[in-house]
């Protein structure tokens, strides 16, 4: 489909240079520009004008006040910031819901019309005190005309035309005088009420910003925002009654930041209103990530058309003809495919590098009638090169395949995303993609736009290789990409050093994390003989938990959660790091490496490490692949040569989660009491009732124990466990005594706290030695390590 429609342009400027850098020009010619080319400049700096037209007089008849009076100095009051455009004005909008007055100048008579706040106004425009004649609904003006007269400067030969006034829902009282100047070619909304009314769309304006010779000798050649408005104005002086600079909000092109002006000109599109329904179907099996912005794509395959047609010195040609003499188009299918195979042997440039008769043969045109190669010119326009992009799935995809994912960012809804649908739909009846994935822009620590004219654009290398002034550390690789996965998949990130020094020390904690786990697996060769069963209550719920973290963190990958998944990580070490290492130092430092207790922790350490290594594999895999290489089972195999991590179903236990916690709970209300003290220092009686009771006995088989799991769980050097209603109940007189009641089950529990009772072992710090330098636990592992080196 070939139509008019209105393209912004930016103004030539004569400079070699300026179009060289700009690479947008074919010669001196304007590009048109999209939408997505433009930005808008708040400060920009218009002339604008008040204009005066004549009211046509036999359009005024049903004003009763004017039948008596002179209705030649009748005229409808506009303003616009764009006199340039003046020329090509066609019509003027009103709005029908709008009160309108009749004002009367009391010097030269002159009748006025224009909205009702706009008067007090037009009294301090003209410094007079105008008189209102008469008030009229907008909707009485639908049978008014006037004349615009540079159509008469223009073209003194014509006959004077009577021009409409038109209903326009775009029109407010907010700016202006109420009446809307309307250039069909030159505007948006001006282009939609020429083509609801038939009117003229014709555009003065060449593609060099000049005005045509339609516009007469006296514009012809004037250079829109050079010359031109000052030319207008000259030429309409006698109807002006004010001009005035004004700032406003104006689009610029975004590379060069020059202004744009609006015209139509003649493009390609496609109609997109006839693959919309079949589209918006497709895209309901389509995920997107995140899910909120689904209605963003919907919003843009709202539109009826695509301007597939661009005006530029590179790109893929559309390959059609026009006749020399009528510009009728000249379309058949045999052309197109041989225009296919000269590309395909030539590349693209043999469109404006072949001659006419190379490129249109004899034989084809004979053989449809259609004459004469030398009859024909070629298109000069291209292919929108979101065109080529989105037709990408038909050289990457084998096949009728579809991808698993698309990504890009949230500007892609109205570029690569939306036309790789449409293409995908319109040939193959189907999206091209299963997922789309959605990432936002990043912006400066203080919210601002990166731009290089601004001078807050952070480039990645210096990220990489530069020092951080807190630790005078490099950033590194994998801070940059932390950065990356930490914003998630939010539509503004800011980045800046602060924000890197966090996640420089994030990352620092990891390591720290990373390299224990690395550390206490020596000597861990025969764990993996040891059964699920074996393991200390303790460790299967350390595995539990790691267990929960490894779906969930499988889960947020599979959703693109890339920020969860830190958080996640972060959570995971947290209770790695208060829990379980904690508890556990003991044993892995002081027992003998071959003794159950000592190869259970183990075994929960080197699971942890491969699920945590495996999982931040696709954030930091320069990390990760650092830790594996120094694994102790490392057999060469880079990590990303292995599979995913394996989650055993057994090590999924909320029974022992569930117990472990009731003695967690009883842990913290020791903690409450003791402060910064170390529970190490003190023995514990715990007194309960049923069914805690029975559930603290699973982790405290005797009565009295300093080696149980309750104990190690506690921290505290020996653990008593008595039921409520034994007949050593009481506490001591000396001891800390906590009563406490659990919120959940109501059921209650005694703690009493005295200090130790053993002496402190030289060797493994606890207060568990009886009267020589060590506990019994570090007197066995030193007699069996003595007897294994003489044995050696």
């Amino acid at each position: 489909m070939k139509q008019n429609s209105w393209r912004f342009s930016t103004p030539c400027l004569r400079r070699a240079s300026y179009i060289k850098d700009t690479c947008l020009f074919i010669g001196p010619h304007l590009p048109a520009l999209a939408e997505a080319e433009l930005e808008y400049n708040p400060e920009f700096v218009s002339k604008a004008v008040y204009v005066k037209f004549p009211m046509a007089a036999d359009s005024l008849g049903a004003v009763s006040f004017l039948k008596d009076n002179d209705q030649t100095k009748v005229f409808a009051l506009i303003w616009t910031t764009t006199p340039w455009t003046l020329p090509a004005n066609e019509a003027i909008c009103f709005g029908s819901d709008l009160i309108y007055c009749m004002v009367q100048h009391p010097v030269n008579d002159e009748v006025y019309i224009c909205e009702k706040r706009f008067v007090d106004q037009l009294n301090t425009i003209l410094n007079e005190n105008l008189t209102i004649i008469t008030e009229l609904k907008g909707a009485d003006m639908k049978d008014f005309r006037y004349i615009n007269p540079l159509k008469q400067i223009m073209n003194p030969m014509l006959d004077v035309r009577m021009l409409p006034f038109l209903e326009g829902d775009h029109v407010t009282a907010d700016v202006g005088t109420g009446l809307v100047h309307t250039a069909p070619a030159h505007g948006q909304e001006d282009f939609q009420k020429g083509l609801e009314y038939g009117l003229p769309i014709d555009t003065l304006v060449d593609e060099t910003g000049r005005y045509t010779a339609e516009t007469g000798p006296t514009l012809e050649g004037k250079i829109v925002h050079v010359d031109a408005e000052e030319t207008v104005i000259s030429l309409l002086k006698n109807n002006i009654l004010q001009q005035e600079d004004y700032k406003h909000s104006y689009p610029i092109d975004w590379r060069t930041k020059k202004p744009v002006i609006l015209r139509a000109s003649e493009q390609w599109f496609i109609d997109t209103n006839k693959l919309k329904h079949q589209a918006m179907e497709c895209m309901k099996d389509v995920k997107i990530y995140p899910e909120i912005l689904r209605q963003s794509m919907e919003t843009q395959l709202n539109r009826k058309y695509w301007c597939i047609s661009r005006q530029r010195v590179w790109g893929v040609p559309i390959p059609v003809f026009h006749n020399a003499e009528t510009g009728e188009v000249l379309l058949n299918r045999e052309i197109f495919n041989h225009v296919q195979d000269l590309i395909s042997k030539h590349g693209s440039d043999c469109w404006w590098n072949m001659s006419i008769q190379e490129l249109l043969p004899q034989e084809i045109l004979s053989k449809n009638g259609l004459g004469d190669a030398s009859s024909y010119q070629r298109g000069n326009n291209i292919i929108d090169i979101w065109f080529d992009s989105g037709t990408s799935w038909a050289s990457v995809l084998p096949d009728d395949s579809v991808a698993d994912v698309y990504l890009e960012g949230l500007d892609q809804f109205r570029g690569w995303f939306q036309s790789s649908l449409l293409t995908s739909v319109a040939l193959r009846g189907k999206a091209p993609f299963k997922k789309l994935v959605v990432h936002g822009f990043a912006v400066d620590e203080e919210g601002h736009k990166m731009a290089k004219s601004v001078g807050n654009v952070v480039d990645p290398e210096e990220i990489i290789n530069g020092l951080s002034k807190k630790t005078g550390i490099p950033y590194g690789l994998d801070v940059l990409r932390l950065w990356v996965a930490n914003s998630g998949l939010q539509t503004k990130v800011a980045i800046g050093s602060n924000i890197l020094d966090v996640l420089q020390e994030d990352l620092f904690q990891v390591r720290k994390m990373l390299r224990h786990l690395l550390g206490n697996l020596r000597g861990s060769d025969s764990i993996h003989s040891i059964n699920y069963s074996s393991l200390l209550p303790q460790d299967q719920y350390m595995l539990s938990i790691l267990y929960t973290y490894g779906s969930q963190v499988t889960s947020m990958y599979e959703e693109f959660k890339f920020g969860r998944v830190l958080t996640l990580l972060q959570k995971f070490l947290s209770d790695l790091s208060k829990f379980y290492i904690t508890v556990t130092k003991d044993r892995l430092y002081c027992d003998h490496d071959q003794n159950i207790r000592h190869q259970s922790c183990q075994y929960v350490l080197y699971h942890t490490l491969e699920v945590v290594t495996k999982s931040i594999a696709p954030i930091l895999p320069s990390l990760a692949e650092e830790v594996y290489k120094f694994h102790p089972e490392n057999n060469t195999t880079p990590l990303f040569h292995t599979q995913w991590y394996t989650l055993l179903q057994c090590w999924n236990n909320p029974d022992v989660e569930q117990l472990i916690s009731k003695a967690l709970m009883i842990r913290d209300k020791i903690n409450e009491v003791l402060v910064s003290e170390p529970p190490g220092n003190y023995d514990v009686i715990v007194i309960a009732d049923n069914p805690l009771y029975a559930e603290l006995q699973k982790l405290h088989q005797k009565e009295t124990a300093s080696d149980s799991p309750l104990c190690e769980i506690l921290q505290t050097a020996v653990t008593t466990l008595r039921h409520s209603k034994s007949m050593e109940t009481k506490p001591d007189d000396k001891a800390r005594v906590i009563h406490s009641i659990h919120p959940d089950s109501k059921t209650s529990f005694t703690i009493a706290l005295t200090e130790a009772g053993n002496s402190k072992c030289e060797r493994c710090w606890r207060n568990t030695a009886k009267n020589s330098e060590l506990c019994q636990r570090c007197h066995d592992v030193l007699l069996c390590m003595n007897k294994f080196e003489s044995e050696v």
